[in-house]
């Protein structure tokens, strides 16, 4: 069911979704952007515009038996960070109870009188309660407590008191797990919705068609997922682990990303995470075992569990840490708990903007000293960022409080206030200094992997992401496979093992046995993926050779069309070929025993499900150009300099090659024809649609 919410009149109207629907956008993201596509002809002027909408979609395979099935997409139609559409992906257990609620997406629009909440019965029905004024400082803990001993078993859906007091990097929490980006949280503190409230029983699934061979499908992904060589040590230190990786290969983003490597990485890395953690709790583990089959810890049916009680992520570690310069646990633990998890801000567009301030210190472009790795700049900036100040009453106006809405507008209120002064002798307009120095794409700061020639199609991920710089929206994972390829050559291979970073062989030594064997094999069997697509990698050389540049826009063509499928069916992207391999071929099967076919019932096959994928990445970035910019895939300035930087001219190759493959134009727009047959005839709900287009007016 589709559940359209006007927060204005307190009205619900639903629609049972058609299955040409269903078939066409599965559910979870696809659901999200085809929703959010039927709004481009009445985007608002402002984020905090009561016709802002939002909307969240739970998988298609969420409530059901399916491994690691929890996930639940969240997009708003105008993100504070971005001025686009935006949307971020969480697990847990609240996709589960909408699902089990009977609920394929919330659609909200308008804004309550006062605070409240919405809350959901295990019946579907939704119901409005006020909450007091001073609700929307409450922290996400606070809120949930309260809401918890309110309604028993039950799933909260909360923002902290970042959404509440309008950061523009605000994120929704649920059960610890955000949606990061896009500043959905401050979108729903702008419509003073202070949580989402659904009944749920932990057990409890959705009804299968076929509920014996979608037992026998889940046992097999799940065994698939154990016996996979890094399975212990995700379910040991969980992304943590990426940090001795990424530091081994020089992916690592240090000091505002001018580096790309922290000298002091070993004090941040998983291993060290873990003994920090057994040194205060001796039975750590046992604990986390524990609060993991309470269902308090890992998400939904996860047989890996790589969270940790503190909820510490590569993200935090490189963020609070390299990121700005910070070597200290304590002091990244201290700041993620009480300044992030709590009040609920994305750490990424957080840090960037602190970063940034850092950089520009350093170079002398504005006039207030900060080191890197200065703990207490960045507590009283975090602060002052998630203070009560009001700039236009001119009260409490602190330097952290000017960047509420962003970084550019940052700027220039500091400086309108006397907090910031910019040595204008540099030349630098606001603008200017955003774009040499603030690493973003299409206005969402960049995170994860440090991109350059070595790993161009890093560069290209980034840059194509639908919402902005996203390295969970298509990071070529499989790549680095190809890249520590050692071949059959008994020279040669001890030639390209010795290239191998120990600090990342250390990790990834359950992996070698596949580096010495078939490269294509490996990517069918462990990875999953179709024999079609490798037949074309393999055909086109790029992988095994740095100098071919074609071939890389099939790549990632199809890592973003397998994450957009992973998020539509709510699977962990862990868990996807990203890293897992459990892809297409088992997607199929787990589709066909919840009904979901062909026109003629049988199963979605791989290419099928892949283009499926495809279409909702074609539908986002055609819905970009509906926003009054021009909008171009770009990679920031920065990665075009020093030793080993990425070249213009290969960026722009592989770019050309992108394009192709996918079927854009040059700009890298879907072509029109493709989107007008796509969103014609049996494809689209009209009713549905035609409803949802006309609501703007």
């Amino acid at each position: 069911m589709i559940n359209h919410i006007d927060l204005t009149t307190t009205k619900v109207k639903a629609w049972d979704p058609s299955r040409h629907f269903i078939e066409t956008w599965i559910g979870g993201r696809g659901f999200n952007s085809r929703i959010l596509y039927c709004f481009k002809d009445d985007i608002p002027a402002t984020w905090d515009d009561p016709s802002n909408v939002i909307v969240i979609s739970p998988g298609r395979l969420c409530g059901t038996s399916f491994p690691s099935s929890g996930r639940t997409t969240i997009s708003v139609l105008k993100s504070p960070v971005s001025d686009l559409f935006s949307d971020g992906n969480f697990g847990g257990h609240f996709g589960p109870a909408l699902r089990v609620a009977d609920i394929d997406s919330l659609v909200i629009t308008g804004k309550l009188e006062q605070p409240g909440y919405m809350h959901i019965t295990k019946y579907g029905r939704i119901k409005f309660y006020n909450l007091p004024e001073k609700a929307m400082s409450w922290g996400y803990h606070a809120t949930k407590g309260f809401l918890e001993s309110a309604h028993k078993n039950a799933k909260v859906l909360a923002i902290g008191h970042g959404g509440g007091r309008g950061c523009f990097s605000a994120v929704v929490n649920c059960d610890d797990r955000v949606a990061g980006g896009g500043g959905s949280g401050a979108v729903m503190g702008a419509k003073n919705l202070k949580a989402i409230v659904v009944d749920y029983e932990l057990d409890s699934e959705v009804p299968v068609k076929h509920a014996a061979n979608m037992k026998f499908i889940a046992d097999d992904a799940e065994q698939h997922i154990k016996n996979h060589p890094v399975y212990d040590t995700f379910k040991t230190y969980g992304t943590t682990s990426l940090v001795e990786i990424h530091s081994g290969l020089k992916y690592f983003p240090t000091f505002n990303w001018m580096k790309n490597t922290f000298r002091r990485w070993k004090d941040i890395n998983g291993q060290s995470y873990l003994k920090y953690e057994l040194e205060l709790d001796e039975n750590h583990l046992s604990k986390q075992d524990e609060l993991s089959k309470e269902g308090k810890l890992g998400c939904r049916n996860c047989p890996i569990v790589c969270s940790n009680q503190n909820k510490i992520e590569y993200e935090t570690l490189n963020c609070l840490g390299s990121k700005i310069g910070i070597s200290d646990l304590r002091t990244i633990v201290m700041l993620n708990t009480v300044y992030f998890n709590d009040a609920g801000l994305d750490v990424i567009e957080t840090t960037s903007i602190i970063s940034t301030l850092m950089e520009l210190s350093e170079r002398g472009i504005i006039d207030k000293e900060i080191k890197w790795g200065d703990v207490d700049f960045v507590v009283n900036f975090l602060r002052e960022f998630l203070s009560d100040a009001d700039l236009e009453s001119n009260r409490n106006v602190t330097l952290g409080a000017c960047f509420k809405r962003g970084f550019v507008e940052g700027l220039q209120v500091a400086e309108e206030f006397g907090l910031l002064y910019i040595d204008w002798f540099a030349e630098l307009s606001y603008e200017d200094i955003y774009d040499k120095y603030y690493v973003q794409s299409k206005g969402k700061a960049l995170s994860g992997v440090f991109p350059n020639e070595a790993n161009k199609g890093v560069a290209l991920a980034l840059a194509t992401s639908s919402r902005g710089a996203d390295h969970l929206r298509s990071l070529p994972t499989l790549a680095t496979y190809a890249s520590w390829y050692m071949g059959k050559g008994g020279f040669k291979k001890l030639l390209k093992l010795m290239t191998v970073p120990l600090r990342s062989a250390n990790l990834m030594k359950s992996d070698v046995k596949f580096l010495v064997g078939d490269l294509w094999k490996t990517y069918e069997t462990v990875f999953d993926v179709p024999r079609s697509i490798l037949y074309q990698w393999k055909r086109q050389g790029f992988l095994l050779d740095k100098r071919i540049n074609k071939g890389w826009g099939s790549m990632i063509k199809f890592t973003q069309s397998l994450y957009a499928m992973s998020d539509s069916l709510g699977t962990c992207r862990f868990t996807s070929p990203w890293r897992f391999g459990i892809g297409p071929s088992f997607w199929k099967r787990a589709l066909r025993t919840i009904g979901i076919t062909n026109h003629v019932g049988n199963e979605l096959d791989e290419l099928k499900l892949l283009q499926i994928g495809h279409n909702i990445n074609c539908l986002e970035k055609d819905l970009l150009y509906h926003y009054g910019i021009t909008i171009i895939d770009q990679v920031p300035r920065k990665f075009f300099k020093g030793r080993g930087a990425l070249k213009r001219e290969t960026f722009e190759e592989i770019y050309a090659d992108y394009c192709t493959e996918c079927g854009f134009t040059p700009d890298g727009r879907p072509k029109s024809l493709f989107m007008e047959g796509m969103l014609t005839g049996d494809y689209a709900d009209r009713d549905m649609i035609k409803y949802f287009t006309n609501l703007g007016g």
